[in-house]
Protein backbone atom coordinates (compact mmCIF):
# COMPACT_ATOMS: atom_id res chain seq x y z
CA UNK A 1 0.00 0.00 0.00
CA UNK A 2 1.57 3.55 -1.10
CA UNK A 3 -0.05 6.36 0.99
CA UNK A 4 0.84 10.02 0.96
CA UNK A 5 1.73 11.54 4.14
CA UNK A 6 0.97 15.08 3.32
CA UNK A 7 -2.28 14.61 2.28
CA UNK A 8 -3.35 11.13 3.40
CA UNK A 9 -4.41 9.54 0.02
CA UNK A 10 -4.16 6.28 -0.80
CA UNK A 11 -2.00 6.01 -3.95
CA UNK A 12 -2.40 2.26 -4.27
CA UNK A 13 -3.55 -0.92 -2.46
CA UNK A 14 -1.38 -3.59 -4.51
CA UNK A 15 1.87 -2.11 -6.71
CA UNK A 16 4.46 -4.22 -7.93
CA UNK A 17 7.51 -4.01 -5.72
CA UNK A 18 10.86 -4.33 -7.67
CA UNK A 19 14.63 -4.72 -5.33
CA UNK A 20 16.22 -7.43 -6.79
CA UNK A 21 18.65 -6.62 -10.21
CA UNK A 22 16.37 -8.71 -12.50
CA UNK A 23 13.25 -7.09 -11.11
CA UNK A 24 14.59 -4.11 -11.68
CA UNK A 25 15.92 -4.42 -15.02
CA UNK A 26 12.31 -5.36 -16.43
CA UNK A 27 10.28 -3.00 -13.76
CA UNK A 28 6.85 -2.75 -16.05
CA UNK A 29 8.16 -4.29 -19.34
CA UNK A 30 5.21 -6.99 -20.89
CA UNK A 31 3.03 -6.23 -18.22
CA UNK A 32 -0.39 -4.66 -17.98
CA UNK A 33 -1.24 -1.11 -16.37
CA UNK A 34 -0.25 -1.21 -12.96
CA UNK A 35 1.72 0.53 -9.99
CA UNK A 36 5.07 -0.16 -9.70
CA UNK A 37 7.90 0.92 -6.99
CA UNK A 38 11.57 0.62 -7.81
CA UNK A 39 14.17 0.57 -5.02
CA UNK A 40 17.75 1.14 -5.41
CA UNK A 41 20.09 -0.40 -2.54
CA UNK A 42 21.93 3.34 -2.14
CA UNK A 43 20.96 6.56 -3.95
CA UNK A 44 21.87 6.84 -7.66
CA UNK A 45 21.02 8.65 -10.61
CA UNK A 46 20.05 5.97 -12.74
CA UNK A 47 17.87 6.37 -16.31
CA UNK A 48 14.85 4.55 -17.10
CA UNK A 49 13.87 3.58 -20.15
CA UNK A 50 10.34 2.55 -21.74
CA UNK A 51 10.99 0.15 -23.86
CA UNK A 52 8.36 -2.75 -24.29
CA UNK A 53 6.22 -1.09 -22.06
CA UNK A 54 2.86 -0.22 -23.89
CA UNK A 55 1.35 3.03 -21.87
CA UNK A 56 2.33 6.12 -20.21
CA UNK A 57 3.52 6.73 -17.11
CA UNK A 58 4.18 9.52 -14.56
CA UNK A 59 7.28 9.10 -12.53
CA UNK A 60 7.93 10.41 -8.71
CA UNK A 61 11.47 10.14 -7.81
CA UNK A 62 12.26 9.45 -4.11
CA UNK A 63 14.85 10.01 -1.59
CA UNK A 64 15.79 7.82 1.01
CA UNK A 65 13.38 9.29 3.21
CA UNK A 66 10.83 9.22 0.33
CA UNK A 67 10.45 12.69 0.12
CA UNK A 68 10.17 13.52 -3.83
CA UNK A 69 12.86 15.02 -5.09
CA UNK A 70 11.93 15.09 -9.48
CA UNK A 71 8.44 14.39 -11.11
CA UNK A 72 8.35 13.13 -14.38
CA UNK A 73 5.04 13.37 -16.22
CA UNK A 74 3.78 11.55 -19.14
CA UNK A 75 6.67 9.36 -19.52
CA UNK A 76 5.50 8.07 -23.08
CA UNK A 77 6.32 4.52 -24.35
CA UNK A 78 10.19 3.71 -26.13
CA UNK A 79 11.17 6.51 -24.83
CA UNK A 80 14.12 6.92 -22.31
CA UNK A 81 14.64 9.93 -19.33
CA UNK A 82 17.64 10.87 -17.85
CA UNK A 83 16.95 12.16 -14.04
CA UNK A 84 18.37 15.33 -12.83
CA UNK A 85 19.13 14.26 -9.02
CA UNK A 86 19.52 10.91 -7.40
CA UNK A 87 16.99 8.84 -6.09
CA UNK A 88 15.85 5.37 -3.86
CA UNK A 89 12.97 5.20 -4.96
CA UNK A 90 10.59 5.58 -8.17
CA UNK A 91 7.55 5.25 -7.98
CA UNK A 92 5.66 4.79 -11.25
CA UNK A 93 1.75 4.92 -12.01
CA UNK A 94 0.34 4.75 -15.26
CA UNK A 95 -1.28 8.25 -16.77
CA UNK A 96 -4.81 7.36 -18.23
CA UNK A 97 -6.24 9.77 -20.25
CA UNK A 98 -7.96 12.77 -18.40
CA UNK A 99 -6.97 11.66 -15.20
CA UNK A 100 -3.78 13.83 -13.98
CA UNK A 101 -2.03 12.85 -10.53
CA UNK A 102 -1.65 15.53 -8.63
CA UNK A 103 1.69 15.12 -6.56
CA UNK A 104 3.89 17.66 -6.32
CA UNK A 105 7.69 18.39 -4.84
CA UNK A 106 6.23 18.53 -1.30
CA UNK A 107 4.61 14.72 -0.56
CA UNK A 108 6.06 12.07 1.17
CA UNK A 109 5.56 8.78 0.72
CA UNK A 110 4.90 5.40 2.94
CA UNK A 111 5.08 1.95 1.94
CA UNK A 112 3.29 -1.25 3.43
CA UNK A 113 4.15 -4.25 1.86
CA UNK A 114 1.40 -6.88 2.43
CA UNK A 115 4.23 -9.77 2.40
CA UNK A 116 5.19 -8.20 5.97
CA UNK A 117 1.49 -8.64 6.56
CA UNK A 118 1.50 -12.51 6.24
CA UNK A 119 4.99 -12.93 7.84
CA UNK A 120 3.22 -10.81 11.04
CA UNK A 121 -0.24 -13.47 10.69
CA UNK A 122 2.64 -16.72 10.53
CA UNK A 123 4.15 -15.11 14.08
CA UNK A 124 0.61 -14.36 15.35
CA UNK A 125 -1.31 -17.97 14.29
CA UNK A 126 0.85 -20.19 16.38
CA UNK A 127 -0.11 -18.10 19.31
CA UNK A 128 -3.21 -17.85 19.04
CA UNK A 129 -3.71 -21.19 18.50
CA UNK A 130 -1.56 -22.34 22.29
CA UNK A 131 -4.37 -19.52 23.36
CA UNK A 132 -7.24 -21.58 21.54
CA UNK A 133 -5.39 -24.38 23.30
CA UNK A 134 -5.37 -23.61 26.85
CA UNK A 135 -8.60 -21.80 26.82
CA UNK A 136 -10.37 -25.30 26.13
CA UNK A 137 -8.51 -27.37 28.63
CA UNK A 138 -9.62 -24.56 31.10
CA UNK A 139 -13.13 -24.27 30.11
CA UNK A 140 -15.12 -21.73 31.99
CA UNK A 141 -12.61 -20.57 34.60
CA UNK A 142 -10.64 -18.03 32.39
CA UNK A 143 -12.38 -14.99 32.39
CA UNK A 144 -11.18 -11.82 30.57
Amino acid sequence: MIRNLRTGAVISREELHCRNPLSLALGLRFRRAQIAVLCLPKPRRVSLDMWFVFYSIDVLFLDERRKVVEIKRNLRPWRGYNPSTSWAYAVEIPSYRGVKNRHSKLDRFTFKRFLSMIRISWFIEPISAEFCHYKARLGDKLQF
